[in-house]
């Protein structure tokens, strides 16, 4: 697939694998959890929250991450990121890793109910998956070693902070 085709073919995916768990979860989790019934009006009200929440937290994710990255490369090492398009690249990242998961989400929400377990185990493997991602990305860009290692547990330890923390309250 061609460089500049990427983001937008996997922005594409996302979305219809947003709007597709969106109605999964508005289906099941959403009538039993709130007792109301499975109609248009509530599924675009969920959906259209639910969106403005991910794409903040999302936005928020990648420029912290992209802000770290610059960082600490800036400091350890002489590659210049501008270079490689690399905003892009993270969103590309999380994009991907949010389809997968996601995707693995919905086919799984048809034989088990969705728990809130569940959605935290969910967001902990995307998390992981977005590490391991930018770990391969990094040493595509020739990143040392030992600064691409410490800063894929840097973003996977706090990517995974809200997800652990939600993992000990339930």
């Amino acid at each position: 697939m061609e460089k500049k085709y990427r983001l937008p073919i996997v922005f594409t995916i996302s979305l219809f694998v947003f709007i597709l768990r969106s109605i999964f979860i508005s289906e099941k989790a959403f009538q039993l959890k709130y007792n109301m019934h499975f109609n248009l009006s509530n599924t675009l009200l969920f959906m259209v929250i639910s969106l403005i929440i991910t794409a903040g937290v999302l936005i928020l994710n990648i420029n912290i991450t992209y802000f770290i990255i610059k960082k600490v490369i800036i400091r350890f090492s002489n590659v210049n990121l501008d270079n490689y398009g690399f905003k892009n690249t993270l969103y590309f990242i999380y994009l991907l890793s949010y389809s997968i998961t996601d995707g693995i989400s919905v086919v799984t929400s048809l034989f088990i109910t969705i728990t809130n377990l569940y959605t935290q185990l969910i967001s902990l493997g995307n998390y992981i998956l977005v590490a391991l991602l930018l770990f391969i990305e990094l040493n595509k860009v020739n990143v040392s070693k030992r600064v691409n290692t410490l800063l894929t547990l840097i973003i996977l330890i706090g990517n995974s902070l809200t997800a652990v923390y939600m993992l000990l309250q339930s």
